[in-house]
């Protein structure tokens, strides 16, 4: 484990070690987002299925890296559809949190 400091230059304690579920190299995930793309030559999607939509999912300490402010990143914002701009924007000054509890609206 090492430290990064933050914002408030304070000592924040960062997993370096690497995930035990699927590991993918990036040669093989930017192959796999590739293959997600739309291609000119069919005319619908492809299916895919949910183990590699969990796989290709950025996590919580690489969404902490892209935020100004790590402390508004949330486990949940891994699922997003745009997790990286969710949390540019959660990270804006100014902005007004959305209430935890909205969620679970459907």
């Amino acid at each position: 484990m090492t430290t990064l400091a933050n914002n408030w230059n304070e000592a924040v304690p960062v997993h370096t070690e690497k995930r035990t579920s699927p590991t993918l190299t990036q040669q093989q995930r930017n192959r796999r987002l590739r293959s997600l793309d739309w291609s000119e030559t069919s005319a619908a999607p492809q299916r895919v299925s949910r183990k590699q939509r969990k796989a290709l999912r950025p996590r919580v300490a690489d969404l902490k890296l892209h935020a100004p402010w790590p402390s508004v990143v949330e486990p949940w914002d891994c699922a997003a559809p745009e997790p990286v701009a969710l949390v540019r924007i959660k990270g804006e000054r100014f902005t007004v949190p959305v209430p935890s509890h909205w969620r679970f609206e459907a």
